[in-house]
């Protein structure tokens, strides 16, 4: 199955970089926006790709995004083997056109950037190959998804952005691209911002490539890229636009928390570096939202250790302690507990005393107050907790031990909720005695609450609250 990549990731770098071409001192951002804005709602062209009157200097952003749908279209239309002759009669009539030179250089970029988007659609036989014999056995439709992303960029020379939380195996995944592509272990380059002195770049006039200093470096993973220096993300950013037309000496492979392009306040995070990256973005999932492939994960990492399927001596209890985890070190932390359980059990069935301390009897008792988040109606009114993912996040979140109480901007943070929609939360979980108000100086109510322990419903009273 080809990878669809969403309309506005695939054309908004390749607009914003023909209108910053002589054109304007905006930064990505602000040009990013106006793109995407003229996108809603995108009109279907014409297919005369071939026309470029329309273009005329300076050309807006809805002359651009005509002209480069029509581009794209055609070449996520057409089979591997034709994308070339594809390719050639619109960089031919971008060449013989009337437009300036700078801006036939702008388009010819652009149209190139696409092609090679386009043959990421195109999944290479033998990355796919490669990646099914190294990875789990996934069940989860978005790690399939990641996966298939994975081997189709592996196949192309873009740079790549993986995104996910911490603990989520962006390591492991960067490396998956250097070694679906068949390259030595010794040619893949490691930054990690912890370890790296950054004094090596001068401030004006350093090139981010001038860090490879160990020649053949066929692949740079710069881990936890929105930790570096400021300085050193902008950097790298450059050396990325310097890089687009040309081929560079390696390949980029750049891996962040999920950074969120649409907040303006992103402190320590240089937007422009991640706007062009968007295009070629990975999102990892966590693992909470697949816990589906938890057996699965944890035989592949016992097999790591030597060991053959642990999963078949799981109780029933271990296993229910495991699905209702909420797994906040996602895979890493799993990939510990895997080791934990092995040491502590080495035969025979593995039983909830067993497990971790935070996983044992504790985990039983949140799956019950899962079960009584999920009994009562009226929290269904809540969008956040019309999932599965939802009422398990409420119930660790309540059943947190370490917590002796919270207030409202807890609650908010946690499900990215209005002011008004936590209060009502708050109010439903109160009645339904999941929590209750606690009490100042002379009985006075504050502004905090805590879990009363309980996690269980008189009758009637999970109805809405008046």
């Amino acid at each position: 199955m080809d990878v669809e990549f969403p309309k506005q990731l695939r054309l908004l770098w390749p607009a914003a970089h023909i209108l910053r071409m002589g054109r304007r001192a905006a930064d990505t951002c602000a040009l990013l926006k106006e793109v995407e804005a003229a996108l809603v709602p995108h009109r279907q062209w014409n297919d005369q790709i071939e026309d470029l009157l329309r273009l005329k200097s300076p050309a807006n952003v809805r002359d651009i995004l005509d002209w480069l749908d029509t581009v794209w279209q055609r070449l996520s239309s057409a089979a591997a083997p034709q994308l070339l002759s594809v390719r050639r009669p619109i960089l031919s009539g971008v060449v013989h056109s009337s437009l300036p030179e700078q801006e036939q250089a702008a388009l010819v970029t652009a149209v190139d950037y696409l092609f090679r988007l386009a043959s990421a659609r195109v999944m290479s036989p033998a990355s796919r190959r490669c990646l099914t014999r190294v990875i789990p056995h996934t069940r989860s439709v978005r790690m399939q998804a990641t996966y298939q992303k994975i081997a189709s960029l592996a196949a192309t020379d873009l740079p790549i952005w993986l995104a996910g939380e911490k603990g989520t195996e962006l390591e492991r995944l960067g490396k998956l691209v250097h070694q679906v592509r068949g390259l030595a272990d010794e040619s893949l380059m490691v930054l990690r911002p912890s370890e790296m002195n950054w004094d090596s770049l001068d401030d004006a006039d350093g090139d981010f490539q001038g860090l490879v200093h160990q020649p053949p470096v066929e692949t740079v993973l710069a881990l936890d890229a929105d930790k570096m220096p400021k300085r050193v993300q902008a950097q790298l950013h450059r050396s990325l636009v310097n890089g687009l037309g040309k081929s560079l000496p390696f390949r980029m492979v750049v891996s962040s928390s999920p950074v969120d392009l649409a907040n303006e306040a992103l402190p320590g995070v240089v937007p422009d570096l991640f706007a062009f990256l968007a295009p070629t973005r990975i999102e990892v999932p966590p693992l909470r939202s697949r816990t589906e492939d938890l057996e699965n994960l944890i035989n592949f990492f016992a097999a790591s250790m030597g060991v053959e399927s642990p999963t078949s001596r799981l109780s029933p209890d271990s296993l229910e302690c495991l699905l209702n985890h909420h797994w906040p070190g996602n895979t890493v932390e799993l990939e510990v507990v895997t080791s934990f359980m092995l040491k502590s059990r080495p035969s025979g069935p593995i039983c909830p005393e067993h497990l971790p301390e935070h996983l044992g009897a504790r985990a039983v008792s949140q799956g019950r107050l899962l079960q009584a988040i999920e009994a009562v109606r009226a929290l269904e009114d809540f969008k956040v907790l019309k999932t599965r993912e939802g009422r398990q996040t409420l119930a660790a979140f309540l059943g947190d031990g370490e917590a002796d109480s919270f207030t409202p901007a807890d609650v908010q943070r946690l499900f990215r909720m209005g002011r008004e929609t936590a209060r009502r939360l708050l109010v439903t979980l109160e009645v339904s005695g999941f929590i209750e108000g606690l009490k100042g100086r002379k009985g006075v109510r504050v502004t905090r609450y805590r879990y009363t322990g309980r996690g269980f419903m008189e009758p009637g009273i999970n109805d809405r609250p008046e």
